[in-house]
């Protein structure tokens, strides 16, 4: 069995949801943040046909701000436009005589034959880009000669449909994602092309798979697995191997000319290891363009002589591999992000105890059922986060609900747990009055056959998320400090005979009948918004 270290922040630690994977992280940590310091959060639905995304306001009680992603869609609707266009921000670059590589846009009405004489006169290695897209998505770098640029533009412009596209002078170095906020660097990303390591004894299309299952298991790289195509074959190709061939032991095979963590890069944090020089040209490429408080810059460094050439600027920059890098430490930029935009919260009380799901948020967006959702309001000042652990007798089963419906007039939040009939656990998050409120009711309930003849009261540092719930026996959140893949796979269980598979349709074929809108309200309240 393969185990992996997942590392991250502190206070993120059991907080975030599984459900919370890959790109989703931006959002929900910046969000968490806001709501942790006592700001006001709604998610937005923008969900449509084509456009699934989902946009978040964050309120004090002096302004609001929208946001989609880790961009301020209120403040940087400007510096967004420019850098959605990868040769206007190159005149922006060059203009504030920041360093970036020389090249020239194409558009639709370009001939093939028009970008290779521009390649041939500006000499190889090139790199050929769509001028506008994200993540990586058809770019090819290192390009080498003019077949293998053919070769390219076949494939960015026909298969893949980019046919507004930029060619530039490749510059060799390393891949650094710089995360600029309010003209701070707060973290860099070393991004390492998708590989695999030889073992002397698999096949590259087999350690590719088993490289994507360990991916697949981690919350930042789940949807960013290594992908067999065209570009992944080339480079192959290129190295004397194939999907077929069996690397050496040891032997590093490079499957992507880019490094983009979308296209089964590694991601790890250098930080503190980067120069000054370095930091203070990703600095001055957020300047240069108007408009934009914070960005993702890509930067092409050559660490042999400290130079550097801006690659491009990212508006909406997903922050995932700066909280869970393979390797080094994880950077809070979610604080720095709301210590920007909200600073008058700066080194206020905030509530590390509580966090909140978003499955079902998402899911009633998808099925539009809800427009808008806010997240209650949570204790900052005056927490108590204690474990009540009631004996006596409990047998009636209607204690827990009781529980629970006092709670949620109360806009405590926790859960309730029988263990025994004799023993319940109730964990409580609350400011010092309405704990001290809701204990006292629950030891003085008038509820038929319950008899409590001791409690005592246990600190609790395990966060929970917010609401108030019945917690069965195997209701915890999964710890991802480290997660496992099984080295064989495993068959499903056989059924004892056809009348099992009869029934099982039929359970099936009674839950899909069964949700109803208000149901599903219900389920909401329950676990998402206290009542």
């Amino acid at each position: 069995m393969s185990k992996v270290k997942i590392k991250t922040l502190k206070h993120l630690e059991n907080s975030v949801p599984e459900e919370i994977t890959g790109y989703s992280l931006s959002f929900y940590t910046i969000a968490l943040e806001a709501w942790r310091r006592g700001l006001k959060v709604k998610f937005i639905n923008r969900v449509g046909k084509r456009n699934q995304s989902i946009r978040y306001q964050i309120s004090s009680k002096d302004k609001s701000y929208e946001f989609s992603g880790s961009r301020n869609r209120d403040l940087a609707e400007e510096g967004r436009l420019i850098v959605m266009d990868k040769q206007k921000s190159k005149e922006y670059l060059l203009k504030a005589n920041v360093p970036t590589p020389i090249g020239k846009a194409f558009y639709r009405d370009s001939s093939d034959n028009q970008i290779i004489e521009y390649a041939n006169k500006l000499g190889y290695p090139i790199v050929l880009k769509p001028i506008s897209g994200q993540g990586g998505e058809g770019v090819i770098a290192n390009i080498q000669s003019q077949d293998e640029l053919a070769k390219a533009i076949s494939y960015v412009r026909h298969t893949k449909k980019k046919y507004k596209v930029l060619v530039e002078k490749h510059f060799s170095g390393e891949d650094y994602r710089v995360m600029v906020v309010d003209k701070e660097v707060v973290a860099i990303t070393k991004r390492y092309p998708a590989n695999i390591i030889g073992d002397g004894e698999n096949t590259i299309q087999y350690l590719i798979n088993q490289k994507n299952a360990l991916r697949k298991k981690h919350p930042m790289l789940s949807t960013s697995r290594i992908k067999v195509d065209d570009e992944l074959k080339e480079m192959l190709k290129k190295q004397s191997y194939s999907l077929h061939s069996i690397p050496e032991k040891d032997a590093l095979v490079v499957l992507k000319s880019k490094s983009n963590i979308s296209s089964g890069g590694d991601p790890v944090d250098i930080t503190d290891e980067v120069s000054y020089e370095i930091k203070k040209i990703a600095i001055d490429a957020l300047k240069a363009i108007p408009g934009l408080p914070s960005a993702g810059i890509d930067l092409m460094v050559n660490e042999e002589d400290n130079t550097a050439v801006v690659i491009e600027l990212n508006s909406q920059a997903s922050i995932r591999s700066h909280l869970y890098p393979i390797y080094g430490e994880p950077r809070d930029v979610p604080r720095k992000l709301i210590d920007l935009y909200f600073p008058e919260t700066k080194d206020k009380a905030r509530n590390d105890y509580l966090y909140f799901k978003f499955d079902i948020i998402r899911n009633n967006f998808k099925k539009g059922i809800i427009k808008e959702f806010t997240l209650p309001t949570i204790p900052i000042n005056s927490i108590v986060n204690n474990k009540i652990i009631i004996n006596g007798n409990l047998e009636n089963k209607s204690f827990c609900r009781w529980i629970r419906k006092h709670a949620c007039l109360l806009h405590v939040h926790g859960n309730v747990k029988q263990i025994t009939n004799s023993k319940i656990e109730v964990v409580v998050i609350a400011d010092k009055d309405k704990y001290k409120h809701f204990r006292d009711l629950i030891l003085d309930n008038k509820v038929d056959n319950v008899v409590i003849k001791d409690y005592k009261e246990i600190k609790q540092t395990e966060p929970i998320p917010s609401g108030f719930s019945i917690l069965k026996s195997n209701d915890i959140i999964k710890n991802r400090k480290e997660f496992k893949v099984p080295s064989k796979k495993f068959s499903k269980p056989k059924l004892e005979n056809k009348q099992d598979t009869i029934q099982d349709k039929k359970i099936t074929k009674k839950r899909k009948k069964s949700p109803l809108p208000i149901r599903v309200l219900r389920k909401i309240l329950r676990q998402i918004k206290v009542r």
